[in-house]
């Protein structure tokens, strides 16, 4: 019996050395760990598991996972390394292309192939973490992207495909049959960007600043909402809080026109 040593990488404990019992017995046989790992191959299942599921949360952009991976394990993966994967990932799971949710994401980047930028459509389907469709294009207009999803969700379920903030999008997936979504992970950062304009753009103090930033801590809770029931609970008193103010803001412009008033109505 002899031990091997070898790194495995997981994506949360990130590389974990290990020894890989081997015995000789006129044929050389070696302790089998293929559940957790590939033969040849230093990265577990779990995290290949782990950055196909980042494919879908940044949209098929195998750039910004590539990111993510780095910052969170430290462990430097090439973006041709995850393109193998999700196309691997693709051949495995062919049988399942008439059994899609309907529950779709769509999202475009930019990829350079031979020194020219092209475009990436991806199609994802959010319920079962299965990449649907990945084509490249010379050209982002309508025509491509309606030829994309038109070709790519024919004769499967149909009920929404959500998108980032681009607004020539809409109109071409609802004429397709799906309602469209705006993606709450571009949503929120819209906000932050909007946010961050106004503080810039106005001389606020710091007091000022803080309660705006607490404000959208409570905005931003309202979407981590477990059931749909306490996100509108919670909707309901952010809502209330407004009216609240406003009645207090009509109470007090009421008050201050009447003081405005007064002198000329005396005279």
């Amino acid at each position: 019996m002899e031990l091997k040593k070898e790194n495995s990488i997981f994506y949360d404990k990130r590389v974990v050395k290990t020894e890989i019992q081997s015995y000789k017995c006129g044929k050389k046989f070696k302790t089998d760990i293929s559940e957790i790992v590939e033969e040849n191959s230093n990265f577990t299942h779990d995290f290949k598991s782990k950055c196909l599921e980042l494919v879908g949360l940044f949209f098929g952009s195998v750039r910004n996972v590539a990111y993510k991976v780095k910052k969170d394990t430290g462990v430097n993966i090439s973006q041709q390394t995850i393109e193998n994967w999700i196309l691997e990932y693709e051949k495995e799971n062919k049988e399942s292309k008439n059994s899609y949710s309907g529950y779709y994401i769509f999202d475009v980047e930019w990829v350079k192939i031979n020194g020219v930028w092209n475009y990436r459509f991806t199609l994802f389907d959010s319920k079962q973490n299965i990449i649907v469709a990945d084509e490249i294009y010379s050209k982002e207009n309508s025509k491509n992207i309606k030829e994309f999803l038109e070709k790519n969700t024919r004769n499967k379920n149909k009920i929404t495909i959500t998108t980032d903030l681009d607004e020539k999008y809409k109109p071409i997936i609802e004429k397709l049959g799906f309602k469209h979504q705006w993606c709450l992970f571009h949503q929120l950062k819209n906000f932050n960007k909007n946010i961050k304009k106004y503080i810039r753009e106005n001389k606020l103090t710091k007091k000022e600043i803080d309660k705006i930033q607490e404000e959208k801590l409570e905005l931003f809770r309202l979407f981590e909402s477990k059931s749909f029931k306490t996100a509108r609970n919670k909707m309901n008193e952010i809502s209330n809080k407004i009216n609240d103010f406003r009645r207090l803001f009509n109470q007090l412009s009421a008050i201050l026109s009447c003081l405005t008033l007064g002198p000329s109505l005396h005279s």
